[in-house]
């Protein structure tokens, strides 16, 4: 959704997901304009972390 470009780095493309039963989040970065790909490793690597 928000790009932070930097002009030597690329940018950098944060995606969260939010629990909120258990009140956490988790949010990752990729580098991908790719919006489903980024989701779904979002999703995977929040899920084999906190799932």
């Amino acid at each position: 959704m928000h790009d932070f470009i930097d002009p030597k780095l690329g940018s950098a493309v944060p995606y969260g997901v939010y629990d909120i039963a258990d009140n956490k989040g988790w949010v990752s970065v990729g580098m991908d304009h790719d919006t489903a790909s980024l989701a779904v490793h979002a999703i995977r690597r929040w899920w084999l972390a906190m799932g």
